[in-house]
């Protein structure tokens, strides 16, 4: 019941961290918002150059 940037803290130790944990955390941290931004990758460019012009 805790946010992800939480969890990640709790991989590293107090004297040691285990660099390859962290990162693999990271990663997985990371999916879930880079597959919903792919799949609405095309409603986000669309947003963006709608409000370009005059």
């Amino acid at each position: 019941m805790y946010p992800l940037s939480v969890g990640l803290t709790w991989l590293s130790g107090t004297f040691s961290t285990n660099f390859r944990l962290v990162a693999a955390g990271s990663v997985l941290a990371m999916l879930p918002t880079l597959v919903i931004f792919l799949m609405l990758q095309r409603y986000f460019v669309k947003g963006i150059t709608a409000g370009m012009g005059k």
